[in-house]
């Protein structure tokens, strides 16, 4: 069992390092303020768990997201411009469902709840700011190299 899971963070760190840095830059970034927010959320939130879970669901719907803004950014560039537009379109849309989903599910956690997913969904832009620091201070740390 040991092996396996040696093996299989072996695998993971090694997809990341051929991956796009600047995307695992901004889900660094984003998990670490999530888990910033719940340190926080344990201390301040009137329902701990609840608050916990949103926080949890809107930080893994912002990655989720930011995963799939790099991909059909990439992929966009495959097509002519009228439907990399419309390619463009199509998969924001997506992505709006995706909130609007992670939004309904909060509502079942209550106020707390969807407090957490809201500050969640949010992760993503003090991710982006602060993605050079991360990469200088983090990512370099975990994969031994820079830009």
């Amino acid at each position: 069992m040991k092996h396996f899971k040696s093996n299989l963070m072996s695998s993971i760190m090694s997809r990341l390092k051929t991956q796009n840095e600047a995307l695992i830059d901004l889900i660094l970034g984003i998990l670490i303020f999530g888990m910033l927010v719940m340190l926080v959320g344990l201390f301040i939130a009137p329902d701990r768990l609840a608050f916990v879970l949103g926080v949890m669901l809107g930080t893994a719907s912002s990655v989720v997201r930011a995963v799939h803004m790099a991909v059909t950014l990439e992929r966009q560039l495959d097509y002519g411009e009228k439907d990399a537009r419309a390619y463009a379109v199509r998969n924001y849309m997506i992505r709006y469902f995706i909130l609007i989903a992670v939004l309904l599910l909060s509502v079942a956690l209550g106020t707390a709840g969807m407090a957490g997913a809201i500050i969640g969904i949010f992760l993503m832009k003090p991710a982006a700011v602060l993605s050079p620091q991360i990469h200088r201070y983090i990512y370099t740390r975990i994969f031994g190299k820079g830009r």
